[in-house]
């Protein structure tokens, strides 16, 4: 089980966390972010609103990331602080657990809005607590975006088959880019996938 965190990183854990990794095989091209959407137009001059710099904000209300609850199952330790690092800087609740077993008790107790899910852990792996989430009835409609460094084609299509919205490759997916997918996924949208 993950050490809970006091929620400080220092610097030169960021930096640990961010190092690249070294690559086995063909490199796949980075996943960036999608794209920004436009702040809607105004059909001429808002009072008050003149010079103020339009937003570009995904979320009509900007307090609707902060009731956002995600769970992250994920058992590297590294990882799993780089994760709840960036996503409770935006705002996120952030619950972890670092198998699949933890992450059914997890989720038996408290539903969360999306489940960001690896692959490959210990005593249950991502595929099987796919399947035994989707099997239960208030796991059924729960987003689960898998990140995993496996790209295995078998793996992949059973994990999407399960009801996984999207399979990135953690290697390949800069922080930035999960950030800015995260607003379509907890509403159940693909952000890279067509």
């Amino acid at each position: 089980m993950l050490a809970a965190s006091n929620g400080a990183n220092s610097a030169s854990d960021v930096a640990a966390i961010t190092a690249p990794a070294a690559s086995i095989g063909p490199a796949a091209a980075p996943v960036t972010a999608p794209p920004a959407v436009a702040a809607p137009a105004h059909g001429g001059d808002l009072t008050g609103t003149a010079n103020r710099p339009r937003t570009t904000s995904l979320w009509p209300d900007e307090n609707a990331v902060a009731t956002c609850d995600v769970l992250l199952v994920e058992d590297e330790e590294k990882i799993c602080r780089l994760y709840r690092l960036l996503l409770r800087g935006r705002g996120y609740t952030v619950r972890t657990a670092a198998d699949g077993i933890i992450a059914l008790e997890q989720v038996a107790d408290q539903r969360p809005d999306l489940i960001l899910l690896d692959m490959m852990m210990p005593r249950m792996d991502g595929l099987t607590f796919l399947q035994h989430l989707r099997r239960a009835e208030s796991g059924r409609d729960i987003p689960v975006i898998v990140l995993s460094n496996f790209k295995e084609p078998d793996l992949l299509r059973a994990a999407l088959e399960l009801g996984a919205l999207e399979y990135l490759v953690k290697s390949n997916t800069r922080p930035d880019a999960l950030l800015g997918a995260m607003p379509y996924w907890v509403r159940g949208e693909r952000a890279f996938t067509a």
